[in-house]
């Protein structure tokens, strides 16, 4: 195995460790939570898209702050999500030039 095939199988492993912590932590909550002015007072909701349309939960203030971390929560599991991804074609595709190369005798240099 080449060293950068090591170091990006390190780097995934990385982060999918710090994705199992983050998915440890608590809920995780897709959406935006705001305060917003709702028959005449300051109240939480909740809101995100579905089929194209918004949906809004109240949130009582007890629950702000629990939601508020849970919020942020699914952004950062996202974020890494998506960096798991990225590693995992970076991975495969050295895996996958590096047969192509042996198998065909072509260089991966036409590749997509």
């Amino acid at each position: 195995m080449k060293p950068t095939q090591k170091k990006d199988l390190s780097e995934y492993r990385q982060t999918a460790s710090r994705l199992r912590a983050l998915l440890g932590d608590g809920m995780l909550a897709e959406g935006s939570l705001c305060r917003t002015m709702a028959g005449g007072r300051m109240r939480w909701q909740l809101t995100k898209k579905v089929n194209g349309k918004t949906a809004t939960l109240y949130v009582p203030d007890r629950d702000a702050a629990e939601l508020k971390a849970a919020v942020e929560r699914w952004r950062q599991a996202k974020a890494l999500m998506k960096s798991l991804g990225v590693q995992s074609w970076k991975i495969l595709r050295s895996g996958v030039a590096k047969s192509t190369r042996s198998s065909t005798g072509k260089s991966d240099a036409t590749r997509p």
